[in-house]
């Protein structure tokens, strides 16, 4: 009897103008209901609007509300609603469901932001009520746009100090309307941003793991969701690969732009993102590129955390192995720049490297190896994981991810690239970027520009497995093979680039010999190895060996390419430093170096020093 006195007073009813919240509707299947928590957005402080005088009743609270007559022209929104009570909520959390039609106010609101909705079956469901908190999602077709959610929170006292029924805060967020904001109502904050699906994914930690494991893993959903293009977004980033997704990420997190999507002419990660020897490392010579790659290696470090995905992400040490004393005294300048850029790096002997790595080929008579530059914060992390943990970090933001849709063109509009035509139809967007990797040459012939940017194909390998041998990553300064050991014991090696142009994923057995005679003069023990598989990967090989992030000569296309060997190690900060340009239009501060006129203007970032050869770098 206790238990369902207390469950009572729970179900607060809230009266607008009169009439009340009450009324029946079948609860959503958990496959249907929409998420927790909604995307964040830019908030601009609104006015406080008086509200009439209230007072607490003992199931919950009458607030009076009354909506401004303005008139908005929104096509899909999501609000949320925060409501002060007098705090006579169970402490503690329990889960309450819940049947309620949405009250008559939200409705007028609704129809006034929305339009008149085709179908509003006013559908809720309630969610784990946490310290006194209890959320409600109401379901709303809007006639212009795909499903929105319409959501309001009864906050309670939390065990603390009561909040008053009359506690009004209104916020307003901006919106792309026609000029003007969402009506304020008397009594709520109202937070909308674009919602093209049921919001954040399910968190995943060790509580859900175990309450999974009870269902028998039958409750798990998709990661991401697989969107239908719309007609227009704020932003549209081509390429599905880990920079773009990243900095679809990072615009939905750190600049509150939701209304993006990134399209993928394959499905995600289908090109260099799954196709790489998955090292990070932050060892760079150069002001303009240490300061970038070791903000990249510090994301990565609090990768698996911000996404809430295990991205695998290991630290276990890359080590450059020198082989000549003019190859010493370069690693000396490459460590001392490091360490100025209060980057770690070791100088190692030839005593040092051998207790590190016993079975290298110390004293072979021509490649002896004399010491090594050891960057212990470097490592790996699991590529796949990379691409799928942004999409969903993306996707639970609000953006849509959009596969198998491939560009076949711009639009323009005066001058200004104002959308993109694909294989499903054409999509127009206030800001285009361009994150393709070794297609980045052809995507961008498709808008007139010639980029000083050249794609090669790059070889991949990986072993038969073996028991654990290699602790790190090493790599032969005497030729250009580097190697790591997978989770699953086989060996991840690779090298050059083969020496001519190339848009196929595939490369060619000269280039297998030369990987492989490199690899077996480091380490003899590798002869007896099998090896599993090769693949390729398109390299987009600037002039200069350093990345292109920077705004086009058309206005509303942006570049984001040019990252030769690269790519997945700046995963992160590549995508950071581009949405900082695609939401501010100009250069974030760590990618100033990048930008596209320094061909022009000759002020070039060659870290190996070869010369406008891209083969070379």
């Amino acid at each position: 009897f206790d238990i369902g006195k207390r469950f009572l007073k729970r179900r607060h009813v809230l009266p607008m103008h009169g009439a009340t919240a009450a009324g029946e509707q079948p609860c959503l299947r958990d496959d249907e209901r929409p998420g927790r928590h909604s995307t964040d957005g830019h908030a601009l402080p609104g006015k406080l609007a008086q509200p009439r005088e209230s007072t607490p009743v003992t199931e919950g609270c009458r607030i009076a509300a009354r909506a401004h007559e303005d008139q908005v022209e929104v096509s899909d929104i999501r609000a949320q609603l925060e409501v002060g009570h007098d705090g006579r909520a169970a402490r503690g959390n329990r889960r309450f469901v819940t049947r309620r039609r949405m009250p008559p106010a939200i409705q007028s609101l609704a129809r006034k932001t929305i339009g008149s909705p085709q179908r509003f079956d006013g559908r809720s469901v309630g969610h784990q009520g946490e310290s006194g908190h209890e959320e409600k999602s109401y379901g709303a077709d809007g006639r212009d746009g795909p499903a929105s959610f319409f959501r309001y929170r009864h906050a309670g006292a939390r065990g603390r100090k009561s909040q008053s029924a009359a506690k009004c805060i209104l916020r307003v967020v901006e919106y792309q309307t026609t000029g003007r904001f969402i009506p304020d109502i008397a009594g709520y904050s109202l937070r909308a941003t674009q919602a093209h699906g049921r919001g954040l994914a399910m968190r995943y930690s060790i509580f859900n793991l175990v309450r999974q494991a009870l269902s028998g893993h039958r409750n798990w959903g998709p990661a991401w969701r697989d969107a239908t293009p719309q007609a227009a977004y704020d932003v549209v980033i081509i390429g599905g690969g880990g920079h773009g997704l990243a900095t679809a990420h990072y615009l939905a997190k750190i600049h509150g732009i939701t209304r993006v999507a990134v399209i993928e002419k394959g499905w995600i990660g289908s090109g260099n993102a799954g196709r790489n020897t998955t090292i990070i490392r932050s060892n760079y010579l150069l002001p303009g590129n240490n300061p970038f790659y070791e903000w990249s290696m510090r994301l990565w470090e609090g990768l698996e955390q911000d996404l809430n995905y295990n991205a695998m992400v290991s630290q276990r040490g890359v080590l450059n192995l020198y082989h000549s004393d003019a190859q010493r005294d370069a690693y000396v300048r490459r460590g001392n720049a490091m360490r100025m850029h209060a980057v770690d790096a070791e100088l190692l002997d030839a005593a040092a490297v051998r207790r590190m790595l016993p079975f290298l080929d110390l004293d072979n008579a021509r490649f002896p190896i004399q010491g090594g530059l050891l960057q212990r914060r470097g490592g790996t992390a699991r590529h796949d994981a990379v691409v799928w943990g942004f999409a969903r970090a993306a996707s639970g933001r609000g953006v849509d991810i959009i596969q198998n849709c491939e560009v076949t063109g711009f639009v323009r509009q005066g001058g200004r690239i104002v959308g993109v035509e694909t294989t499903r139809g054409e999509i127009r967007a206030s800001k285009i970027g361009m994150a393709v990797a070794g297609n980045t040459s052809r995507v961008a012939q498709m808008a007139g520009l010639r980029l000083p940017i050249e794609s090669h194909v790059l070889q991949a390998f990986v072993s038969e497995a073996l028991k654990p041998l290699i602790p790190g990553v090493v790599t032969f300064g005497a030729g250009h093979f580097y190697v790591s050991q997978s989770d699953k014991g086989g060996l991840v090696f690779g090298g050059d680039i083969d020496g001519y142009n190339s848009y196929a994923q595939r490369g060619n057995l000269a280039t297998v010999e030369d990987v492989c005679e490199g690899g077996v003069a480091l380490i003899p023990a590798l002869g007896r190895v099998r090896m599993l598989r090769s693949w390729g990967g398109l390299v987009d090989m600037s002039m200069d060996g350093s990345p292109i992030i920077d705004r086009t000569p058309l206005e509303g296309l942006y570049l984001n390419g040019g990252w030769c060997y690269g790519g997945f190690k700046a995963t992160p900060a590549s995508g950071w430093c581009f949405a900082h340009l695609l939401a501010r239009d100009e250069s974030h501060e760590l990618a100033r170096g990048y930008r596209l006129d320094r061909f022009a203007t000759g002020q070039l970032l060659d870290e190996k020093g070869v010369g406008a050869q891209p083969n070379l770098h």
